[in-house]
This record gives C-alpha cells, structure tokens and sequence, in this order.
C-alpha cells in the first residue's frame, strides 16, 4: 500500500520535472540567478552594502563558478515587534501554577520536584506522575498552524509589505547553520559544569549540527511572498512532541481544572480549545511567529518566557526502544551532579544539542528565558529556569586559546596602567565578556537575517512565476566539492512544481511511523530517497564563505591609555599587540569591548556552482544524515556482539598484548555502548523501583 501511494508522488515527481525542463528557456534558470540577484541587493542596497558581482572563475569539478560578495553590519537591522493596529489584540498566555514560579526567580538553579535524600517534595505531589499520552484530550489543544497555512500571519504580511513569513519553529535550524558559519563553530562555555563532564566536549552534537531543510513556498500562485516552513517529510518527533503539549498544559493548569479538561480517565471532562497565543516581530522583509507558552509580571522585559519538556538521555539516545517499552524506562535522575543520572548531565546535553535554538526561539518571541521540567516519560524531576543572557553567554562568550591568554595578560596590563580601582569601576572588568557574549549574540542575528534575505531573493530570480522551493543547509569545516579548507555554508536549491510540493507535503512522517512497523518506516524511507534522487537533478549548489571586517586599533585614539603618548615606542608595541583588535587576528569573533560590536560587519562570499555530479553527490549525502539519524531512532537494535563469551575473549587477549580494540563498521542491528549503558541503569533502578514506591508517604516541604 505504502509503495503504491509513493509510486504515484514518484511519478508526479518525474511528471513535473520533464515540464520544468522544458520550461527552462522561458523563465530562466539559476545560471541566471546571480545577475538578477545582484540587481535587486544593488536597488536595495545601503551605504554599508558591498555587492559585487565577480566574474566567471574555473574551479575543480565546474565548467565555472559566478560569485558576489555581500556585506552586512552587525546593527543595520534589528527585530522589532509588529504594532498592535496591524496585529489586533494579542492576549498573555497562561501563569505557571502549582508554585512553580518559585523556580523562576532562582536562575539556572535545579529544584527538584522531590528531595532523594529526604522524600519531601518541594511541589505538589501532582506532578510526579506523568499523565500517559493516550489518556490525554489533544482535542482541547489548539493544532499547530504551519506558516503556509496561517491566514493572520500572511495578512499581516502583505499589509507591512514584507516579502517572507515565517515561525521560530521552522526558522531555528536555518539560523543554526549560519550561526555555526559566522561564528566559525564558536566552542560552548561549559565553565558552569563540574569536572565530572567538563571538558570532554564543549562542541554541538552531530545531531544539532545536521542539515536542516526548508519549504520556500508562495503565499499566492504567481506572487512574490513567500511562507517558509520546515520539511516536515524527514522531522521525527512523535511521542516527545505530544508529551510536550501534555506537559505545558499540566504546568500552567491547576489539579482540578487539568482533569476536568484534558485527562480522559474522568467521567467530567470537558472538552475545550485553548488559544494559542502569538507574537509577531518583523526585521528586514521578515515577518515572523513566536507561540508564547507562559507569563510571569515580575520577570524582566515582556515577562513572557518558554515552556521546554526535557527528556532523560535514556528516551533520547534510545526513543524507539523506550516507546516499545510502553513508553517506560527506569532511569531517573537523582543527584545534582555525575556522569549518568544527573541534573548535570541532562543539563550539558540539552546546551550541546538544543541550547542554541532554543537561545533563538526566545530571540525571535523577546522572551526573557525558557522554563525546562526534566522527565522520563512517565515521571517529573526537577525544574529550571534559564534566562536568555545566561544562554547568551553559554553560546557566545568562549573564545580559542590564544585570545584567551592575550586576555590575561591584557587585563594584566590595563591594571597596571588604570589602578585596580579604576579597572573595577570603569571597565567593567569581571562584567565585560557578559554584555559582550549579549551584544554578539543580537549581532549575528541581525547579520544572519540580512545574509537570508538577500539569500532568497537570489533563489526567486532563479525561479518562473509559479515555482517553489525546497532549500537545504548544512554549515561544513570546509568546503568537500570546492576543496576550500575554510568553514562553508552549503546550500542546495532544488526548484518544485506545484505537484513536487504537494508531493513532500503528503509525505508526513508522523502518521507513518505512528501506523506502522520498522519495515513499513523502511519502505518510507527508501520513497524518500528515490524522490530526492530524482529531485537532485536540478538541484543548484551555493558555497558561502565568511570574512569579519574589524578593525578597532587604539593608536587612533590614545587618550583611552594613560600616558600613552609618554610611553618608549617599544612599549607603544606592546600595548597595542593587546589592547588593539583586528578580525585578521580571529579564529572566532571576539571583543574587548561591548561597545565595539557596534562596528562589527560580515562580508558573504557567495558562490554558485551549478548542477555536477559531485555536488549531487552531497547533496544526497546530507540526505542520507538526516535519514540515518531518522533510522537510528525508529529501529530497535538489541544484539550486542560484544556480549557473547568469543567476543569477550578476544577483546581480553587484544588488551594483554597491547593491542587496541579494532573500530570497525558497527552491525546496524547492535546498540552502542551509551545504550547499552544506559539500559544497564535502568535494569538496574527496576530491582529497587516497586509498585509500594508510590504508597510512600508524601510529604511537602511547607507541611508540619
């Protein structure tokens, strides 16, 4: 059945492609595409736009590569909120309940929902045990309305005149891969973990680095806006993401009200839809939608913050196992700190792997931070708050070695030449590279949504009338198919007919993997494969590069330095080796100053090569990334090879001759060792974790 559905999309797929073909000559194709480009940006350009259009170059692998170059300073945009006469009313969303603001006021502080040592809860008791999915009324939850669809949000649009719509929801993975381009995949500040975990990795895990892919796709047939939405054929997030809806609603609902509407076990219920609650923020030709999940009046700013449900890394590394377990697992978290069953560690994932979209979520929605609720499906935690400077910080403040011994020994130097006192009081000392990890984190955003804009405007020259588009990214250390050694932004165009996107739109993997077995998921992905095989073919590949333009040399201005112009010219030298800052210098962007990024600018370098077979090649091989990690997470594996005694011997007798053990291709069919492990631990909680657990007595922390 399965086959025979795809069979169809296949065909319309191969249908569409032979029309836009021979369509080719009328409308213009991407060779096209930088000329009309560069038209546009130079009609739209500012004083600090530097758009260049370079000529033909010969490159390895293309018969010729057109380039331009595209400048943007740090500030010459920036996110404003859509006025209230275009939006209409906007209501607040909900207060959390059962006195979980507590949390919010003691940032970045784990509370547990209950004290291991003690017993005593800290919040209501409620809360421990997870409503179980199918007991929950998603009719009383309002659908996620995907930007293509949202009639408000193209109305608001069209009357600010802007060109594109879009949710944070779908925006964050594109803003990720530029993020990783700008900031040279800047390391992560880890300062705030023990050595338990610090530093083994202080990079974003693979799957955070993935590639990400979009549907460009007009809001009207012919016309020049644009909705962009995620490929929702490749995005795997089933179990969590209903958990999710069940948990935010548990959160800002009482006890009494939450049963009434949302837990099917009660005879009462009442069935009710929420309102979704939305803020609309506009920057360059952008509009874009944040949902807001919670308010609060005493925090800062709007006082509106995220809600994020965290699951244990035992659901994480091993979800489709954990769902045949009828969605259970014996893992828990019970201490602060250490490598496995811990805040900490649950804490140091979710900064590798979701920190920096959900940093760009709270961005986009002027949140003041996210609330996280740590569980393993069927149980609650702990909480915590995190502010959006503390994410600022964590993403944007590490810098490469020798920066760091430079600042040493500059703050060394500006003591010697201020005094302590003057250091402390009027150079922020202990405060400087808090601000400035803000002032970069606003910068890039504004950066990046200038590079994008730009972008796409380059991909609807290459487009007819009635085109879309289904664009891929993926930032790289360097370039595989120009053989550039510095970090690359690729980019895959792939134009669609109008049955090319109906086609990716029926294909949603949700309702697939929610019906089906592991060789139905199989069958699925193997569809997807052919249809992208197919899509490849006119495909269009862009390489972006990225060079800072900085340059805040203090011999301009040396009234800043006591008694600078007294100094031998020896002394001058070494001063300025310090104290002056020069992006020519940079592994990754970095300044002494808050005030400095001000004058910060990024100069894209981008490079169009064509339709190869080599591009093609990688093309499908971010596919086959996105699909791996898609299989890893809806196959069982349950052999593990290294169980058995032969094994075992074997491995024994390579250590004593001091022999490593071999690292060759894993079985598809054995779990890996972090698997392994954590299954282990939750074998081991099942021995202790009893039936009678939940007649313990339950006391509160408030109660005599």
């Amino acid at each position: 059945m399965l086959r025979y559905r795809y069979g169809v999309l296949r065909y319309a797929s191969r249908k569409s492609h032979k029309a836009n073909n021979s369509s080719k000559a009328a409308s213009g194709t991407f060779e096209d595409a930088g000329i009309l480009a560069s038209k546009v940006a130079i009609i739209r350009q500012t004083p600090q736009d530097n758009l260049n259009t370079a000529g033909s170059n010969t490159k390895r692998g293309h018969s010729s590569i057109k380039t331009s170059d595209l400048s943007f300073k740090a500030f010459q945009d920036r996110l404003t909120e859509v006025p209230k006469n275009i939006t209409g009313d906007t209501s607040k969303p909900p207060r959390l309940q059962h006195s979980l603001a507590r949390c919010l006021y003691q940032p970045m502080n784990i509370v547990p929902l209950r004290d291991e040592r003690t017993n005593v809860f800290n919040f209501t008791p409620f809360l421990e045990y997870v409503i179980r999915v199918e007991d929950f009324n998603f009719d009383s939850i309002a659908p996620f309305i995907s930007p293509s669809d949202d009639v408000r949000l193209r109305n608001i649009t069209r009357e600010m005149d802007k060109k594109y719509c879009s949710s944070t929801s779908s925006m964050t993975g594109i803003l990720s891969q530029l993020h990783f381009l700008i900031s040279n995949f800047r390391p992560l500040n880890l300062e705030q973990l023990t050595k338990t975990i610090h530093p083994q990795h202080s990079t974003f895990t693979l799957g955070a680095r993935t590639a990400t892919a979009f549907i460009l796709k007009r809001a009207e047939k012919g016309g020049n806006k644009f909705s962009i939405s995620s490929d929702k054929s490749i995005n795997r997030d089933i179990i969590l993401s209903k958990l999710g809806h069940c948990l935010e609603a548990l959160l800002t609902t009482e006890k009494s009200e939450f049963n009434s509407i949302f837990n099917k076990n009660f005879d009462n219920v009442k069935p009710q839809k929420s309102v979704d609650h939305y803020h609309y923020a506009t920057i360059g030709d952008f509009v874009l939608r944040s949902q807001l999940d919670a308010w609060d009046p005493k925090l800062p700013g709007t006082g509106v913050f995220d809600l994020k449900t965290r699951a244990v890394a035992a659901v994480r590394h091993d979800l489709f196992h954990v769902e045949n377990n009828e969605n259970y697992t014996a893992y828990e978290i019970n201490k602060r700190f250490g490598k496995f069953e811990s805040f900490e560690r649950e804490f140091y994932e979710l900064i590798r792997s979701t920190m920096l979209k959900y940093s760009l979520q709270a961005r986009i929605g002027d949140m003041d931070g996210i609330f996280v609720a740590y569980h393993n499906i069927s149980k609650i935690f702990g909480f915590q708050y995190i502010p959006q400077e503390e994410m600022n910080y964590i993403l944007h403040s590490n810098v490469d070695t020798k920066t760091r011994e430079d600042f040493k020994v500059r703050d060394r130097l500006l003591k010697l030449l201020y005094g302590e006192e003057k250091l402390v009081t009027q150079h922020h000392h202990e405060t400087n590279q808090f601000e400035i990890s803000q002032r970069i984190g606003e910068a890039e955003f504004n950066i990046s949504m200038q590079f994008l804009s730009s972008f796409l405007k380059t991909v609807e020259a290459g487009l007819s009338k009635h085109q879309h588009a289904r664009i891929t990214m993926k930032t790289v250390p360097k370039c595989p198919i120009t053989k550039n050694k510095e970090p690359c932004l690729l980019i895959f165009v792939t134009p669609l007919e109008s049955s090319e996107l109906k086609a990716i739109e029926s294909m949603k993997l949700q309702k697939v993997i929610l019906q089906a077995d592991n060789e139905v998921v199989e069958d699925y992905i193997s569809e997807l494969e052919e249809l992208h095989e197919e899509l490849a073919q006119k495909t269009t590949c862009f390489a972006v590069y990225a060079k800072h333009e900085f340059d805040n040399n203090f011999k301009a201005n040396t009234s800043n330095i006591p008694y600078y112009n007294d100094f031998s010219t020896e002394m001058k030298k070494y001063v300025n080796k310090f104290i002056s800052n020069s992006s020519s210098n940079w592994i990754h962007p970095y300044f002494h100053y808050p005030a400095e990024v001000e004058d910060w600018k990024v100069k894209f370098n981008v490079q169009q090569l064509g339709i190869d077979q080599r591009s093609n090649a990688y093309y499908q091989k971010f596919l086959k990334e996105q699909l791996n990690l898609l299989r890893v997470q809806s196959t069982d594996a349950t052999k593990r090879s290294d169980n058995d005694f032969e094994s075992v011997r074997s491995s024994m007798f390579k250590l004593m001759n001091g022999k490593e053990e071999e690292s060759g291709p894993r079985d598809s069919s054995d779990i890996s060792t972090l698997q392994a492990m954590l299954r282990a631990i939750s074998t081991k909680n099942e021995g202790r974790k009893t039936a009678s657990d939940r007649n313990v007595k339950k006391v509160m922390w408030n109660q005599k």
